[in-house]
């Protein structure tokens, strides 16, 4: 730290919170002086042409910093994407004051006002940044992230000529599926911070002691789209348990999630895992076990949500402590016979195994003490993933045709309030509901009789490239070679991440035909689909090169020409951005990949 030119940068709550221009200029302004005073200090023999591109930066930081002062919808924006960054930190580390490096910062800055502007000139530059690995490059693009999220929402409710529903306003792009995995959880935590905001509406206004009306109607959300290595291309149905001569064609999403503890430890290598989502990104509870039997990972607390009748609370208890691996076991009671069972264990359990063992114990004692049990999530050993059935009042049978991620644990943040978000004709869950815009609740998480308010918030991730194209998620985190199947597409499907929706069904999500509006379907032919993506994300760039590089460059052809044809946006153009811990000839290779 240089004290001739820098102070230290704000906190991305004390930014949450600078609500007026007055406040937003005190808490940036130093950065952008300091950064002008290191340039003349520390350049003044430097080449022009090094000079001048420092000029330049200096100038877009100085135009981000313009419209967070005049635009007070960008501003808002801005205050609750730090506020997103700043809680998701400190449900990681509640004793860590999430505090932006100036990088980081004056990365956002010279960003913003090209991601705010369609009409930027800035608007076709890529910007790139490159930082060496662990620096923080992923927190600087989180915060663009949540901003063009927030941003987009806030113009519908602040009147700005937006539409009130939204398809995918983000998506990113790794190389590795094993990375893909491993940044889309990291993504999550700010998703569902953002989405936790939503739904509370919060507010950076302190004279409305900061709450409002929440900043849009619509859930915030996050989709996983990789190979089919890794995750499911289809929901599927649920169907029998596996044999030893299942091949991973037979793989869908809900038989795997309902039957995957059948299949061999060879299997599992070969099959795809809908579960990627292991741990909450809130309270770090367990979401799912590990299932192959090598794997032998402490398990020190349970939670399960059951449905529970004809026995006491006191001798359910009694009956998990009387268990081998139990220390402890505490009884949640919620509404229509509803309970969340927590047990804390001696931690020797270490897979999915011992965890179905003690189900199976406990379940048994229940029974043979005259009461009723039944985990409401798919199954023991998935505690966080519950199915979402439809109800066929003809036939009188229900059937399971998706599943939600919620957070067992009932002294969660995710948990300590009620839930409610809408969609253009409504979610569904059992009896079809007309004329409805509401996310109805699965069973085990309804607050209320008909189910529209839950009494938990949902974790807001898609592992499905089924449920992706069906509910269009805020960011689609992806492998750069899964758009390799826009060509293979017959349906179009893919076709919806940009934007191109005809309409909307209760039961199936967004479509691209166009169905005219009923009682279960909402028409776009008014509004002429969905917005495209405002802000595309490349990381880990330099390695996108030879091969793949000539892929993803002629592919970047085809995204480019999908999102300039928008039916109601002329020669529209997203946001790029780029991140690299090592990179050589930067900006020839760029030019090669988008230009």
């Amino acid at each position: 730290k240089d004290i001739r030119y820098w102070e230290e940068c704000p906190t991305a709550e004390a930014l949450s919170t600078a609500f007026s221009p007055t406040d937003i200029n005190a808490k940036l302004l130093p950065l952008v002086n300091g950064y002008e005073k290191w340039i003349q200090g520390e350049l003044a023999g430097a080449p022009s042409s090094v000079v001048q591109k420092a000029h330049d930066a200096l100038e877009r930081m100085t135009d981000g910093m313009n419209i967070l002062l005049t635009d007070a919808t960008a501003r808002e924006a801005f205050n609750i994407a730090n506020r997103a960054i700043h809680l998701s930190n400190q449900w990681k580390n509640p004793n860590w004051d999430f505090r932006w490096r100036k990088f980081q910062l004056a990365f956002a800055l010279a960003s913003v006002e090209s991601l705010t502007n369609v009409d930027s000139p800035n608007r076709d530059a890529l910007d790139l940044l490159w930082v060496a690995t662990g620096g923080g490059k992923t927190e600087a693009y989180l915060l663009l992230m949540a901003y063009a999220i927030v941003h987009r929402r806030l113009q519908f409710k602040h009147g700005q000529s937006q539409s009130q529903w939204h398809g995918v306003d983000v998506i990113t792009r790794y190389t590795l599926r094993l990375l893909t995995i491993q940044q889309s959880r990291r993504t999550l935590g700010t998703v569902t911070a953002l989405e936790y905001l939503r739904n509370m509406g919060w507010s950076p206004d302190t004279n409305k002691d900061h709450h409002s009306e929440p900043f849009s109607s619509q859930p915030v959300s996050l989709g996983l789209w990789v190979g089919t290595s890794l995750t499911p291309n289809r929901l599927g149905v649920e169907g029998n348990p596996f044999g030893k001569d299942n091949q991973p064609r037979d793989g869908n999403a809900l038989r795997v999630l309902r039957w995957g503890h059948n299949l061999t430890d060879s299997q599992l290598s070969k099959f795809p895992e809908p579960a990627q989502i292991l741990s909450c990104p809130a309270c770090n509870s367990d979401l799912a076990y590990p299932t192959n039997s090598t794997i032998k990972a402490p398990i020190n607390t349970i939670h399960w949500v059951c449905f529970s009748k004809n026995i006491t609370q006191q001798n359910i208890i009694s009956i998990c402590q009387a268990q081998t691996n139990v220390n402890s076991a505490t009884v949640h009671t919620h509404q229509q016979d509803i309970i969340t069972l927590s047990l804390n264990t001696d931690g020797l359990m270490g897979n999915e195994a011992t965890v179905r063992e003690l189900w199976d114990a406990i379940h048994t004692g229940i029974q043979a003490n005259g009461g009723m049990l039944f985990n409401r999530a798919i199954r023991p050993g998935r505690p966080g993933y519950f199915p979402r059935s439809h109800w066929n009042p003809k036939r009188k049978v229900s059937k399971t045709v998706d599943f939600v991620i919620h957070c067992p644990n009932p002294t969660c943040d995710l948990n300590r309030r009620v839930w409610q978000g809408a969609m253009p004709a409504g979610v569904r869950s059992g009896v079809a509901k007309p004329n409805s815009q509401t996310v109805y609740a699965c069973d085990g998480w309804k607050d209320s009789s008909d189910g529209d308010v839950h009494r938990g918030m949902p974790i807001p991730a898609y592992t499905v490239d089924e449920q992706i194209y069906q509910k269009c998620p805020s960011i689609v985190v992806s492998t750069v070679d899964k758009f390799a199947q826009l060509p293979r597409q017959s349906t179009g499907k893919i076709g919806q991440l940009f934007g191109a929706v005809g309409s909307y069904h209760q039961d199936t999500g967004f479509e691209r035909s166009s169905e005219p509006s009923t009682e279960f379907i909402s028409n776009f032919s008014a509004q002429r689909g969905l917005k495209p993506p405002n802000l595309i994300v490349q990381d880990e760039l330099h390695l996108i090169e030879g091969p793949l590089g000539s892929m993803v460059g002629f592919y970047e052809t085809v995204i480019d020409k999908l999102m300039s044809e928008h039916p109601s946006l002329e020669n529209y153009k997203p946001k790029y951005v780029a991140s690299s811990a090592t990179i050589n000839r930067g900006e020839e290779q760029v030019q090669c990949l988008f230009n």
